[in-house]
C-alpha cells in the first residue's frame, strides 16, 4: 500500500503525521508486541505497539478471555497479544483512507458494523411479536430494521387449509407484481401473502398465478436446489412503501475477488469454464443475512457460489446455479452469536447480501445450507423468462423484470 499521511499522537506528545502500515512511527519507543487498545465502528482506532493497518477497515470486534483480539476487515494483524504492563505509547489513527471493496468484503463489513453493539436477544427478531397478522409491528431495535428492501420480505400468509403454515413458505417481492419463493414449499393461486411497511401498515395481496422451471421442463419428483424456485403473480401492484428486493446482476461473477492472501478463488482464473464456481476464503468469513419461520434476522457464512455456465446462460433445471452456506455459521465469535441453524419449515425464507445499506436477494433456502442462486446467469435469465410467461399465462403484460443491485462502488 502507498504511504498515506494521517494525524497521530504518540506517547502523549504530538507528531504531525505517520504512515499507515508502519505504526508506531520512529519517534515511539520500540515495542515488541501489538496491542489494540480501542477501536470504534467509525474506524477510529487506538493502537499500541507494533500494529499496522493497511486498508480502510480495521475493526476490533471482541477481546476474549484468552487475550486474543479478533479483527474484522483487512487488518494487517489478525491477532494481538494484550499486555497491560507494557508501555502505553500509542499511535492514534484519526483517519484511514477509503479504498474500494469487493462484494464479499462489503457485505461482511456492513453486517459486522450493524451487529457490533447490538444484543441478539433483543435485536434478532424482525417483529416485536410474531403470533398473528393483527399484531405485527416492526422491532425498531432489529439490526436490519432500516435496511432498504427489508419490507420486500413476505411476513405472513393465510394458508386457509393449513393455519400452522402462516409463518412458513417465506419469499420476497422481486417486482411490484411478482414474488420469488420455493417450489417444494410453494404457494398456490388463491393464497394471500402479507407485507409490513416500515410504518407497520399491513399490505395484503392475493396470488393469482404461479410458474416454475418444473412446469417448463415438465419434470416432477425430487426438486434439486438448482431448480427449486417459483414465481408468483399478485393481483395488483405493491405500493412504494414495499421496497422491491434487487438481485445481483447476471455478470456478478466479475465483482468477486480471487485473492491468495484470503484464499478466495475461482475454480478457473480466466472465468471461461462452463461450470464456474467462486469459493469463499477459508481464512475469513463472508457474511449473509437470512430469515426463517420465526422471522429472525440471522447471520450466515457463505461457503461458495455456483455460477454454472456463463458461456451459455440458456436455462435448464439441471444446470442452474446454487449458493451454499457453512453449517455451524460464521467463525467470527461476534457474528456467530447471530447464527441460527436452518431447520424444517424454513424453506423459501430469503437469503441476502447487504450492499450499500440495501438487502440484495441471492436466493431462498432449499436445504439447510443451500438454495437456487439468483446471481447465476442461467437462473437470472430464467426468472425473467418465468415472469414474462406468467404474465402471458394470465393475459397481462406488466413489463416488469428483475432489478439489478447497484455495484458501481465495487
Amino acid at each position: 500500500m502507498a504511504d498515506t499521511n494521517i494525524t497521530c499522537q504518540v506517547g502523549g506528545f504530538s507528531s504531525e503525521c505517520c504512515t499507515v502500515g508502519t505504526s508506531p512511527p520512529p519517534t515511539a519507543p520500540p515495542v515488541d508486541i501489538c496491542i489494540v487498545d480501542t477501536c470504534a465502528v467509525d474506524n477510529t482506532c487506538t493502537l499500541i505497539g507494533a500494529c499496522s493497518v493497511d486498508t480502510t477497515t480495521c475493526v476490533v470486534t471482541d477481546v476474549t478471555a484468552t487475550d486474543t483480539c479478533i479483527t474484522v476487515g483487512a487488518c494487517a494483524v489478525d491477532t494481538c497479544v494484550v499486555d497491560t504492563t507494557t508501555s502505553q505509547d500509542t499511535t492514534i489513527i484519526d483517519t484511514i483512507p477509503t479504498v474500494s471493496q469487493s462484494i464479499q468484503e462489503a457485505t461482511t463489513n456492513s453486517i459486522l458494523e450493524r451487529i457490533f453493539d447490538k444484543d441478539p436477544k433483543t435485536s434478532k427478531p424482525i417483529f416485536n411479536e410474531y403470533t398473528s397478522i393483527d399484531n405485527l409491528t416492526r422491532n425498531t431495535d432489529n439490526w436490519a430494521y432500516d435496511l432498504k428492501g427489508i419490507t420486500s420480505i413476505i411476513a405472513w400468509n393465510n394458508r386457509p387449509s393449513y393455519p400452522y403454515q402462516s409463518k412458513f413458505l417465506g419469499g420476497a417481492a422481486i417486482t411490484k407484481r411478482h414474488i420469488f419463493f420455493n417450489y417444494h414449499s410453494r404457494y398456490t393461486p388463491g393464497d394471500t401473502v402479507y407485507f409490513i411497511t416500515k410504518d407497520n401498515e399491513v399490505i395484503s395481496r392475493e396470488i393469482i398465478g404461479t410458474r416454475s422451471p418444473y412446469q417448463q421442463d415438465q419434470v416432477d419428483g425430487y426438486y434439486p436446489a438448482r431448480g427449486d424456485y417459483m414465481i408468483g403473480l399478485l393481483d395488483e401492484d405493491l405500493p412504494s412503501s414495499i421496497e422491491i428486493a434487487p438481485v445481483l446482476p447476471s455478470d456478478a461473477y466479475n465483482y468477486f475477488n480471487s485473492d491468495d492472501t484470503t484464499t478466495a478463488y475461482f475454480n478457473n482464473a480466466s472465468k471461461d469454464l462452463a461450470d464456474l464456481k467462486w469459493v469463499s476464503p477459508s481464512t475469513q468469513d463472508v457474511l449473509l443475512f437470512s430469515t426463517n419461520q420465526k422471522e429472525h434476522a440471522v447471520v450466515q457464512r457463505l461457503q461458495y457460489l455456483q455460477f454454472r455456465n456463463i458461456l451459455d446462460p440458456s436455462y435448464s433445471s439441471l444446470n442452474g446455479g446454487v449458493f451454499v452456506t457453512s453449517k455451524g455459521g460464521p467463525s467470527n465469535s461476534i457474528a456467530n452469536n447471530w447464527y441460527e441453524e436452518t431447520i424444517v419449515n424454513d424453506s423459501g425464507s430469503p437469503v441476502m447480501m447487504v450492499l450499500n445499506d440495501q438487502l440484495v436477494l441471492i436466493g431462498g433456502w432449499h436445504t439447510f445450507t443451500s438454495g437456487p442462486f439468483l446471481g447465476a446467469p442461467n437462473v437470472y435469465g430464467n426468472v425473467n423468462t418465468l415472469i414474462s410467461e406468467l404474465d402471458e399465462q394470465n393475459g397481462i403484460d406488466t413489463g416488469y423484470s428483475l432489478t439489478d443491485a447497484d455495484l458501481n462502488n465495487f
